[in-house]
């Protein structure tokens, strides 16, 4: 198990009950930190950017398992909250 991964789910996990729009920031900001850590913590430059996506597919997928686990439940819609960030495109200034 990817420890990046659980700690994401963990930090995610902690904007749970905040409103949509906090939930949102916070998921993109997570998703830098942790994709930046991928990258550098890839040895080889020319893999940098295949393994940070590699790392949001893994990711993607966990949190859809969670989203499946909780079904029925108020956390599920914080998960699925979540998972709409993760596979919505990326917004630039």
């Amino acid at each position: 198990m990817d420890e990046r991964i659980e700690a994401f789910l963990n930090d995610v996990l902690g904007l749970e009950g905040a409103d949509a729009n906090t939930v949102h920031e916070g998921v993109r900001a997570y998703l830098a930190v942790y994709e930046d850590m991928v990258r550098d913590g890839e040895p080889e430059r020319h893999k940098r950017e295949e393994a940070a996506k590699s790392w949001r597919r893994l990711c993607r997928e966990r949190v859809a398992k969670e989203a499946m686990n909780h079904k029925g439940t108020p956390m599920a819609e914080h998960w699925k909250l979540v998972l709409s960030v993760i596979d919505s495109p990326a917004r630039f200034p």
